[in-house]
């Protein structure tokens, strides 16, 4: 993507969705909704909101990151790792149970901020030196000789250079629970080796909780892994992505959350930190929020089942859909299983607001959050359809352009509306997609309804 594409400030939300957010109104307009979420490009910022209006530990990401791009890569990594860490934590959608884990993939060309990824792993520091702490304890009590009869500590930290095999015993000793993150893709599929099928196996299986089973022939039982929640973060250059994924038919393309840099490396200036502690004693207070965090979460469950969430959810999903098949019917599966990944992050912002102001919120509450998942999930969706042109480009068209080429050098709105009807393209769209062609360049309003191309 040209560098004149790459945003120069963080994607702009609706100002009336906005005032919702902020709770200033009670409604939603959900078209609206849908609009904007169609709005964002591929290779956006995140909305300001999510850096700097969330409760705790997103106040990290402003004193321990530097450019844009390295405070989303490190909220989304925050993210991620808070869906690890509240693994006791659930929610109903289609009458199916969900946990809060996820696959993070983001993709960017060296030196972009994707080291930002790895601070997110502080989160899990603390607990995991009190595990193996305790282990090493308990291990030493024994005498010599002895075999020690000591559970193997759980850890939640899981380094993506490991097999298959000894990721499913990392997850058998961890009760399905634990975080990869690695900051080069190829460390992970390289480790895997002939592995990998078996790799993607498990990624698939814990986005959903589906038991994990594995059986050799000198095992009398299979062994299993029952309720995964097992999340990960990975981040690489775009040319590590088939590594990870062949296909977009492959199950694992729609389980993931994207996220996209495409600018070239600018000279970030050296200067000195306007908050006076080191960079070093703020991750420290960052693993000390994590501690924290785990031991004030409870196995909570969070309803999503109100009237106003459901018809959301619906109606966006709805629109979704019928703007992602356009490009490609495989991209059912992405709109589908991104509203799972909605409900998954709308229960992590819940239950840290939840921490936050201690007491319970309401169903109004929890709507705000899933409207905020929405435009996480929604960026994720828009950069999915980027990789998917990039997997496989003979498969998927991407029709805003046909639509475009097919309109004669002036018309009307109502000839645009005609043309757009012919290739199956909802009404609404169709304004829509005029509207988006003027802000880019690639059409003008001549006046009121009249439009035209540029020379």
């Amino acid at each position: 993507m040209d560098n004149k594409n790459t945003p120069k400030s963080r994607y702009e939300i609706n100002a009336e969705i906005l005032k919702f957010l902020r709770g200033e109104v009670e409604k939603v307009n959900f078209e609206e909704l849908v609009d904007d979420l169609l709005g964002i490009p591929p290779g956006a910022l995140l909305p300001e909101i999510l850096i700097k209006e969330m409760p705790r530990p997103f106040n990290f990401v402003d004193e321990l990151a530097g450019s844009a791009r390295e405070k989303d890569i490190l909220f989304l990594g925050l993210i991620s790792a808070l869906g690890a860490l509240f693994h006791e934590v659930t929610g109903e959608y289609r009458g199916r149970k969900y946990h809060c884990n996820l696959n993070l993939i983001v993709l960017a060309p060296p030196a972009m901020g994707k080291g930002a990824l790895k601070i997110a792993l502080a989160l899990f520091k603390r607990l995991d030196e009190e595990s193996l702490v305790a282990y090493k304890k308990a291990k030493n009590g024994f005498v010599a000789g002895e075999v020690p009869k000591v559970p193997l500590p759980k850890t939640y930290y899981i380094p993506g250079d490991a097999s298959g095999a000894a990721l499913k015993k990392k997850l058998k000793i961890n009760d399905g629970t634990g975080f990869m993150l690695e900051t080069e893709i190829d460390t992970v599929t390289q480790a895997m080796g002939q592995d990998w099928g078996g790799f993607s196996d498990i990624l698939r299986a814990t986005f959903e909780h589906e038991d994990i089973s594995k059986l050799r022939m000198n095992d009398e039982d299979p062994e299993i892994i029952s309720n995964p929640r097992f999340g990960t973060a990975l981040s690489g250059t775009p040319g590590q992505m088939k590594g990870l994924v062949k296909s977009i038919l492959d199950g694992l393309f729609s389980r993931l959350l994207f996220y996209h840099v495409f600018e070239t490396p600018k000279w970030q200036r050296w200067e000195k930190l306007s908050n006076q502690q080191s960079f070093e004693d703020m991750k420290k207070r960052l693993r000390d929020e994590g501690y924290d965090l785990s031991k004030q979460v409870d196995a909570r469950k969070i309803d999503f089942e109100h009237t106003e969430i459901m018809e959301c959810v619906n109606f966006v999903g709805e629109k979704l859909t019928e703007e992602y098949t356009l490009v490609n019917k495989v991209f059912a599966g992405n709109v589908f299983r991104s509203m799972v990944m909605v409900i998954k992050v709308a229960m992590i912002f819940h239950v840290l607001r939840i921490l936050s102001k201690g007491e319970e919120l309401d169903s109004r509450e929890l709507l705000r959050d899933v409207v905020l998942a929405m435009y996480i999930v929604g960026l994720g969706l828009v950069n999915a359809r980027y990789e998917a042109r990039e997997l496989a480009p003979a498969t998927i068209v991407d029709y805003r352009d046909v639509y475009l080429e097919k309109l004669p050098a002036k018309f009307q709105t109502v000839e645009a509306v005609q043309i757009g009807k012919k290739m199956q393209i909802p009404t609404r769209t169709i304004h829509l997609r005029l509207q988006e062609a003027v802000k880019q360049g690639k059409l003008i309003k001549v006046a009121k309804g009249i439009y035209q191309k540029p020379e």
